[in-house]
């Protein structure tokens, strides 16, 4: 029996909420190289760890798996899936879809009007190039490939 079951209550409840779900997931907390990982079983991979990601690198690591121009700005459940593959730390799920839905590049792509506009009509012409339509897109990130 582990040391940590006799851990008093008292002790551990004047902590902060994420130290007590931590606390709670003490046996799935392993040690490796100075690097702390959280095991867990998935249904499809078996036995699988997660980096136990520190607050100072969670902002860092949505900006690389979801603002990256390289990671094409996915919407929350792909961003979701990409960070569970990987890493673990207490509120994710949520920290995940608020930095999904603030993000404001996704935002100004998915046309979250307040005002919708009008159903496309047809627009008869009588000579060829009598009307000339084009669709302008701006403010696109700046890859390696696309200055």
């Amino acid at each position: 029996m582990s040391s940590m079951n006799f851990v008093s209550h008292r002790v551990v409840s004047k902590h902060s909420r994420v130290f007590k779900v931590y606390w709670s997931q003490w046996d799935r907390i392993k040690l490796t190289n100075g690097i702390l990982y959280r095991d867990c079983i998935s249904k499809t991979k078996g036995e699988i760890s997660h980096l136990l990601l520190p607050a100072c690198l969670q902002d860092e690591v949505l900006r690389i798996l979801h603002d990256d121009p390289a990671a094409g700005h996915f919407g929350q459940h792909r961003t979701m899936a990409r960070v569970s593959r990987r890493f673990y730390w207490v509120d994710y799920k949520y920290i995940v879809a608020e930095w999904c839905r603030t993000c404001k590049i996704c935002g100004s792509r998915k046309g979250h009007q307040k005002h919708p506009r009008g159903l496309i009509q047809q627009y008869l012409v009588g000579a060829p190039l009598e009307r000339v339509a084009i669709n302008i897109i701006g403010q696109l990130p700046k890859t390696e490939g696309n200055k």
